[in-house]
């Protein structure tokens, strides 16, 4: 099966080579791997230039103009391009261990898709994650920086999942464990039969709910899941010119239709709602 890994990227470039060091170590290897990026102010492919020699799968660079928050449009752009049967969506501030994609790969299942829960670090442990990454630790060296009270946590967030799935297997909710952008995967052709991400959304907030919500109507089932060696997000500052103040009560709204109408988004895939395009390139 052909996997293509799909990562979210806007600036913060020391991040994505992060997140390509760990895609090369992969005990299962990707097909490709596809940037999808919302508008970055440098270039990519000459940042990674160093990086991608060695690269063993496909590399490809999605790019659209910056005129704000587009996640929805701009992954929507890379399974465009996309050439594998799984889809794995990452974001750039993610790093993991080398058996995520093996893990990925045996949850995979036509019936399900897969979310990937994560340990969250503080800004001083990311500080020092990153200097341990410069001198090529071990992955178990960056989960010590971690602290407990947030490996506690991480449990605490797997049995609620397990206990939202359960009631919605017994129909006592409409959605099982929420879908995070951080990670997650399933096969291209559920994705395809909801029309990916609702371009409607722009600015963080609500986009990944909504997606999520959709998978359930279509008659999917959630496995939520921490690789077994917890992957991490990197901390980052928020960008408070990329949220969206209508997001939430647009989600809600939505919502109402979703569950007695329609899985499939008006703006996806198959209608694009803006036309400004994109560029794309092998890298």
């Amino acid at each position: 099966m052909k996997i293509s890994v799909i990562v979210s990227v806007y600036n913060r470039f020391e991040y994505v080579l992060n997140i390509l060091r760990c895609l090369k170590t992969q005990t299962v290897k990707p097909y490709e791997v596809i940037f999808a990026d919302d508008g970055s102010k440098e270039s990519l492919k000459e940042f990674l230039k160093e990086e991608l020699k060695d690269c063993t799968f496909k590399v490809k660079h999605v790019y659209q103009e910056d005129i704000g928050f587009r996640k929805c449009k701009s992954c929507n752009n890379a399974v465009l391009e996309s050439e594998g049967d799984y889809l794995i969506f990452l974001d750039q501030d993610a790093i993991f261990p080398k058996t995520l994609l093996e893990e990925f790969l045996n949850l995979a299942s036509k019936d399900k898709f897969s979310i990937l829960r994560v340990l969250w670090s503080s800004d001083s442990e990311r500080k020092e994650i990153g200097a341990l990454i410069d001198k090529k630790a071990d992955y178990s060296e960056f989960l010590k920086v971690i602290n407990s009270d947030e490996k506690k946590k991480l449990k605490k967030y797997l049995f609620r999942d397990r206990y939202n799935n359960f009631r919605y297997s017994i129909k006592l909710r409409d959605r099982g464990a929420g879908l995070m952008g951080i990670g997650f995967g399933l096969y291209k052709e559920s994705y395809q039969k909801v029309n990916g991400y609702d371009e409607d959304y722009k600015g963080w907030g609500g986009e990944d709910a909504d997606l999520g919500l959709r998978l359930y109507k279509l008659g999917l089932k959630s496995v939520t899941f921490s690789t077994k060696q917890p992957s991490i997000h990197m901390c980052h500052p928020l960008d408070p010119t990329k949220t969206g103040d209508k997001n939430i009560s647009m989600f809600k709204e939505k919502k109402k239709r979703i569950r007695v109408q329609s899985y499939i988004c008006e703006y996806g895939l198959n209608n694009r709602k803006d036309e400004d395009g994109y560029l794309y390139e092998k890298i």
